[in-house]
């Protein structure tokens, strides 16, 4: 059986217009996926080094919809460039870029 999902990510980033320092840029991100039949998930997110910020999901789930939101000050991420990377099953599924800045 072929395994189905879809992932959207929908972001929403507070605006500082006074900081020029790299601190934690507040707001969050909402990521949604479907899992077709009960898989292990892996949800990570990496910088642009590619060292891991967060493990976000890490566990069996059933089959269903499923949305996590992350906030940014809870893993201090700062302006800059994330790869969001969901794994099914130990296979690496569907990276997306997220690109925070401060505005």
């Amino acid at each position: 059986m072929k395994l189905r999902l879809f992932l959207l990510l929908i972001s929403l980033i507070s605006l500082n217009c006074q900081s020029t320092a790299l601190e934690p840029i507040g707001g969050s991100t909402s990521i949604y996926y479907g899992v077709s039949q009960q898989s292990h998930v892996k949800l990570i997110i990496l910088n642009n080094y590619n060292t891991e910020v967060a493990k976000v999901v890490d566990k069996l789930q059933d089959p269903g919809a499923y949305k996590i939101t992350i906030q940014h000050n809870d893993y201090n991420m700062v302006e800059g460039i994330y790869f969001i990377k969901l794994y099914f099953d130990h296979n690496l599924s569907r990276t997306l870029t997220l690109i925070l800045e401060n505005q």
